[in-house]
């Protein structure tokens, strides 16, 4: 196994939310959330594997980044967010900002949970 050192993030405010595929080229971009900012951004790989920050938008303080996936099933990855206040549901369509899409809401005692495979 190979280990190649991809940086560090700037802040203990900032932390890894999950990866996907922002830019539908079948490469998976890792998603930073700042939890007192608000911003998101990825660290984002072209194709000869060098890497570039892309600012994708700010959520709101009581938005908690819960998962990433294909949710609408055009092949480009989606932020899942739920709110720790209202418990609020809904997603960012392909990671943009713009695209916001309440999805409902549940209890506010729901607690995210995220497992990574590997």
């Amino acid at each position: 196994d190979q280990w190649d050192f991809l940086g560090l993030g700037n802040s203990s405010s900032w932390k890894i939310v999950g990866v996907g595929n922002f830019d539908n080229t079948c490469r998976d971009s890792i998603v930073w959330n700042n939890a007192w900012t608000g911003e998101v951004g990825v660290w984002a790989f072209d194709l000869d594997g060098k890497m570039s920050w892309e600012k994708l938008g700010v959520a709101g303080s009581n938005w908690s980044a819960s998962g990433i996936g294909d949710f609408d099933g055009n092949g480009v990855s989606d932020i899942l967010w739920t709110n720790r206040n209202t418990g609020e549901v809904g997603c960012w369509l392909d990671g943009d900002s713009m695209k916001w899409r309440v999805l409902g809401s549940c209890s506010n005692d729901y607690k995210p949970m995220i497992s990574v495979a590997g």
